[in-house]
């Protein structure tokens, strides 16, 4: 494979900011305003709903837009998933036509109110949501291949009886009903006799959002409580199958590259990195880095949340399909920010994608392996000085001369490699003066780095300061709106640029191009007035004659089943 050439593509989760305007009733639930988003985008552009989940839509410019509902109560995000990429710059413009797109129809929506999409990792309550990557990796080699192939056949028998304990869940849950709707309504009763009582109590809006929480929207089901107690159950029941697959999977899936790169990932913070003002008011290079409490898992209800996910290996064996064999598969990181400096995100990407290009050719060799990696990683981000210093198999290092080992690696690797592509070259050369401006002076990266951008932003405010305002700075820099800090910069032309304005209208509407992406964007506008048509990653599936066809998704073929 040439340099740069795997697929990779970007998961990121928007939070969700609704003003109501005077007078209006109380917002609607994110559910709401996400089918409102998904109407706006309909408007805009082809699309055609998805076969993996049931709130999803692929657009025809082979991105994905999904409703993420997690366990917490009206806390729901909107998800975007670009198109299958190759190579940094067309990932980071594609990924740059997804906000663009997002933020614009989420503005667009007339509904009582104001609708603004955020770009973070963290709402006002802490939780933590974010960006995921993706890349094309060789699963495993040798024995651990042969390993993991056998073990995932062993386990096939725990993954049925796992979907008929979920089959079985259901009347079980049904039977349940009663009771939940009746301590419902027992505690909706006790809130209105409280506040007739006290002549106080909730607020009218207070009061119609716990009614919704508890009884759901019209002509939908189930209401948020209802969904989170079925969703703990599942996990419940997954659990035991979950816990031999992740043993299996830590000892074989891409087991060589996640030795190899962690050190670089948990460093990696000084880069890309998007800041963060953590509830004690101290400031942190990288925002969802300190919700990470684990190397290697499966999903978060496995335990804590992960740098390397196997959630894609998973999916593949609850239901299994010929590519839970196949030897390329997707290497998920859930470690790293939602950057909103275009630099920043580049680097991100193209850093990581020339160490997978160096450790696949096997160039890598003698790490500085980290002794306690989650221990680094927090020391690392809490350091915005970049003195901090963390232990490793080569002496203690700080997150700086980590990133100069893989910069010097990869340097020797492109060396030795012929018809070496100018966007690898480019890569090298802002890493490597990132890293100098680092060391000599950091405030020269404004506009380039975003926890330094965000940093220049609070000192501005004053050091003294409250908490509170210094928080609204935090989080309303990663605003997709014009009133957004990052945008405000922007404007007044502190930020750097890499693309043009006309090129992320361009990726907005067209997929990248020889990618599958593009077979899949070509049938989502053919088929996107054929309300029985289904797409996923892979295929996609229209009702004709009562009989369903399946399109295999290739570049060269259009096989038809």
């Amino acid at each position: 494979m040439r340099l740069l050439e795997r697929l990779v593509g970007l998961e990121t989760e928007y939070a969700v900011r609704f003003h109501c305007d005077a007078g209006a009733k109380p917002p609607p639930l994110t559910k709401a305003l996400y089918k409102s988003l998904v109407a706006e985008l309909k408007r805009r552009m082809p699309i055609v709903r998805a076969t993996l989940k049931t709130e999803g839509i692929f657009l025809a410019n082979g991105g994905a837009v999904w409703y993420e509902q997690p366990l917490r109560p009206d806390g729901a995000l909107i998800e975007g998933s670009t198109p299958e990429c190759r190579g940094a710059r067309q990932l980071l413009l594609h990924q740059r036509a997804q906000d663009s797109l997002l933020a614009a129809s989420a503005l667009d929506i007339a509904s009582h109110g104001e609708m603004t999409l955020c770009k973070c990792d963290r709402d006002a309550w802490g939780h933590t949501f974010g960006a995921q990557e993706n890349y094309e990796l060789t699963i495993a080699t040798g024995w651990r291949y042969h390993a993991w192939r056998i073990g995932a056949w062993l386990l096939l028998p725990a993954v049925a009886t796992t979907w008929l304990s979920l089959l079985l869940l259901f009347p079980v849950f049904a039977l349940l009903l009663i009771p939940y709707y009746l301590l419902a309504a027992a505690i909706k009763l006790c809130v209105a006799l409280y506040c007739r009582l006290s002549g106080g109590g909730p607020s009218e809006q207070t009061r119609a959002r716990i009614h919704r929480y508890l009884f759901g929207e019209p002509k939908e089901w189930p209401p948020s409580a209802l969904y989170r107690t079925l969703w703990v159950l599942c996990a419940v029941i997954c659990v035991p199958m979950g816990i031999p697959y992740l043993a299996l999977m830590r000892l074989t899936c891409f087991y060589k590259v996640r030795k190899q790169l962690l050190p670089f990932l948990v460093s990696r913070a000084v880069i890309s990195g998007s800041g963060r003002i953590d509830e004690a008011g101290k400031y942190l290079l990288a925002s969802k880095a300190s919700g990470i409490g684990a190397a290697a898992t499966l999903f978060e209800i496995f335990g804590a949340r992960a740098i390397f996910t196997f959630g894609p290996q998973l999916k593949a064996t609850l239901i299994p399909t010929p590519q839970l064999w196949s030897r390329r598969q997707r290497l998920q990181i859930s470690l790293g920010d939602s950057n909103m400096c275009e630099e920043a995100e580049y680097l991100r990407i193209g850093c990581t994608l020339l160490v997978l290009d160096a450790i696949e050719a096997g160039f890598i060799k003698s790490i500085p392996r980290l002794r306690r990696p989650m221990r680094a990683l927090r020391r690392i981000i809490g350091d915005p000085s970049l003195g901090a210093t963390v232990k490793t198999s080569q002496g203690p290092q700080t997150a700086i001369q980590i990133q100069r080992f893989y910069l010097k690696m990869c340097k020797s690797f492109l060396a030795t490699c012929e018809n070496v592509p100018g966007e690898a070259e480019d890569i090298l050369r802002r890493w490597e003066q990132v890293l100098d401006l680092l060391e000599e002076n950091p405030m020269q990266l404004v506009g380039r780095l975003d926890w330094v951008t965000k940093l220049y932003l609070l000192n501005e405010c004053g050091k003294d300061a409250p908490w509170e305002v210094k928080k609204k700075i935090d989080l309303k820099y990663h605003e997709l709106s014009p009133d957004g800090y990052h945008q405000r910069l922007a404007q007044a032309g502190m930020i750097q640029r890499m693309l043009s304005d006309e090129k992320i209208e361009a990726a907005q509407r067209n997929p990248p191009s020889e990618t599958m992406a593009a077979v899949r964007a070509r049938y989502i506008r053919e088929f996107a007035g054929d309300a029985s048509a289904r797409s996923s990653w892979t295929w996609m599936t229209i009702e004709e004659n009562k009989k369903r066809i399946r399109f295999a998704r290739h570049l060269t073929s259009e096989a038809v089943e």
